[in-house]
C-alpha cells in the first residue's frame, strides 16, 4: 500500500501547485433551556453534513531547494504533471450535549456537562498530494466547572473541559455554550496555524483557575492560570519513490504519510487596575506563555537507521521527531483619561521578551518521550529565532458620542519604531513592525 512499509530514505523537492477546493455543508441545531428551581439545564443536538471537492495539480518546478539550481535529473522520474488529482470526500457530524448549572448557594455555582461527537471527515484535502479517503472521530468530552465568592468582592473560578475541532468553517456555527465557568472552550485552533495550518479532527483539553478581587480603594486585582492542549493525527501528502534491488529509480507516485502533532500551552496572567478620581485609570499586567510543539512522523521515526548513509540517517532523524519550545513574557502598562464630554486619551507601553529552543533526534538513539520531556540528551538545533527583548509604545486619542455607541479616534502605534522577530509558536497580538499612524471608527449596536 502507498505510504506503508519501511522508509529507506527521504528528500525534499519543489513543485508548482494549482489548488482549488469547494466546500458545501448544511447545519441544523436544536436546543432546549430549562430551569428547575436551582438548576439550569441546557440540552441540544447538532447535525451537519456536506462534501469537500478538491482539485490539485503539481508541476515539477525543476529547482533544487538546497542549491536553488535547475534539477533536471530528478524531473525525468516524475510524471508530467507530477500529480493531477480530483477528489471528493463526504463530511458528517452529529453532536449531543447536556449541561447542568447548579446554583447551590448564593456564593456557589457548579457546572457539569458532557458532549458526544461522532464525525466523519476527509483524511487529507489540504496537503497535496491529496487523497479521497475519509477518517472518523468519536469522542465523549466531559465538562466541569465551579464559581464561588468566598468573601465580598472576590470571585474564584476553576474549570476543566474537553472538545474536538471540526474540519472547516462549520465549526463556527453553534448554539452550544462556549464557556464553562468563564473558561472558553470553543476554539477553531489553539496551535499556531502559521506553523501547522488548519488541523481537522483535533482533540482539545482546557483547564484553568482564576481569582479576581475588587477592593474598596477602587482597585481591581486578578490572576489566572490556563493549560491548553491540542492533539491532532493527520495525513501529509508525499511521493513514494520506487527502486529496484540495485537502487535504480523507476519513478514516483503520489502517496500519504501519517503525522502526529502535539501542542501544549501554559499561560499565567496577573493584572492590576486602579481608578483615580472620575477621569483617570491606571493599569498594569504581566503574562508568561510557555508553548510546546512536538511533530512526529511515525513511519520515518521507526525507520531511522535504514538509510545507507549517515547523512541520510541524520536527515530522517531530524525530520522524524522534533520538539520546539518558546517562552514569551509580556508586560503592559497603560494610562487612560476619560472626560464626561466624550473625549479620551490613552498611552501604553508594552515589553516583550522571548526565548526559543528546538530539539531533534540525531540518529544515535537519543529520543523524546510522549510527554514532551527529554529522557536523554538530544541534539539542540539552532535554526530558530534568537532571544528577543524590546519595547513598543502606543498613543491614542479620540471622541465617543451617542451614548458611547460611536467612537472616532486616531493615534500612533509603535511610537518608538521598534521592529521585532517573534517566534509564532507563542500566541500574541499582531504588532506593527514600524511606526504606524492609525485612524479608527467604531460603531456598537
Amino acid at each position: 500500500l502507498a505510504g506503508r512499509g519501511i522508509v529507506r530514505d527521504m528528500g525534499l523537492e519543489t513543485f508548482n501547485l494549482l489548488y482549488r477546493n469547494e466546500t458545501e455543508i448544511y447545519s441544523a441545531e436544536l436546543q432546549q433551556i430549562t430551569k428547575l428551581e436551582s438548576h439550569a439545564f441546557v440540552l441540544g443536538t447538532r447535525c451537519q453534513a456536506g462534501a469537500f471537492r478538491t482539485a490539485a495539480t503539481m508541476d515539477y518546478a525543476t529547482i533544487d531547494p538546497f542549491t536553488n539550481q535547475v534539477d533536471s535529473v530528478m524531473k525525468q522520474y516524475f510524471p508530467d504533471p507530477a500529480a493531477r488529482q480530483n477528489q471528493a470526500a463526504g463530511f458528517e457530524r452529529v453532536s449531543l450535549y447536556a449541561y447542568d448549572t447548579w446554583h447551590a448557594a448564593q456564593w456557589l455555582s457548579l457546572t457539569g456537562g458532557v458532549t458526544y461527537d461522532a464525525m466523519r471527515y476527509p483524511e487529507n484535502y489540504r496537503n497535496p498530494p491529496i487523497n479521497g479517503r475519509e477518517a472518523t472521530l468519536n469522542k465523549a468530552s466531559p465538562k466541569i466547572g465551579a464559581m464561588l465568592q468566598p468573601w465580598r468582592g472576590a470571585t474564584l473560578r476553576g474549570a476543566y473541559a474537553e472538545a474536538i475541532s471540526g474540519t472547516s468553517l462549520e465549526d463556527s456555527c453553534r448554539l452550544e455554550p462556549i464557556q464553562v465557568a468563564g473558561l472558553l472552550q470553543a476554539y477553531r485552533a489553539i496551535a499556531p496555524e502559521s506553523l501547522l495550518g488548519s488541523l481537522e479532527g483535533s482533540r482539545f483539553a482546557f483547564s484553568g483557575v482564576g481569582f479576581e478581587q475588587k477592593l474598596p480603594t477602587r482597585t481591581y486585582l486578578g490572576i489566572d492560570y490556563q493549560c491548553l492542549s491540542q492533539n491532532a493525527d493527520r495525513t501529509r501528502g508525499v511521493f513514494d519513490c520506487f527502486t529496484d534491488f540495485n537502487g535504480e529509480i523507476y519513478g514516483f507516485l503520489p502517496s500519504s504519510l501519517a503525522e502526529k502533532d502535539r501542542y501544549r500551552e501554559k499561560a499565567i496572567t496577573a493584572t492590576l487596575n486602579q481608578l483615580l478620581g472620575r477621569n483617570w485609570s491606571l493599569g498594569a499586567s504581566y503574562r508568561r506563555t510557555q508553548s510546546t510543539l512536538r511533530i512526529q512522523y511515525p513511519e520515518i521515526d521507526a525507520s531511522i537507521g535504514n538509510s545507507q548513509s549517515t547523512a541520510g540517517t541524520d536527515f530522517m532523524a531530524r525530520h522524524g521527531d522534533n520538539l520546539s519550545e518558546s517562552v514569551l513574557h509580556n508586560v503592559r502598562v497603560q494610562a487612560l483619561y476619560n472626560h464626561p464630554s466624550g473625549f479620551f486619551a490613552s498611552g501604553e507601553a508594552n515589553w516583550y521578551h522571548q526565548t526559543s529552543e528546538v530539539w531533534g533526534k540525531d540518529g544515535s538513539g537519543s529520543y523524546l518521550d510522549g510527554n514532551f520531556d527529554l529522557q536523554q540528551v538530544v541534539t539542540p538545533r539552532h535554526d530558530v529565532l534568537p532571544s528577543y527583548n524590546f519595547w513598543q509604545l502606543n498613543a491614542l486619542a479620540g471622541y465617543r458620542f451617542l451614548g458611547n455607541r460611536c467612537e472616532i479616534s486616531c493615534g500612533v502605534l509603535n511610537l518608538n519604531g521598534k521592529d521585532y522577530r517573534l517566534n509564532t509558536l507563542n500566541p500574541y497580538e499582531e504588532l506593527p513592525h514600524e511606526r504606524t499612524f492609525v485612524v479608527r471608527c467604531r460603531v456598537s449596536f
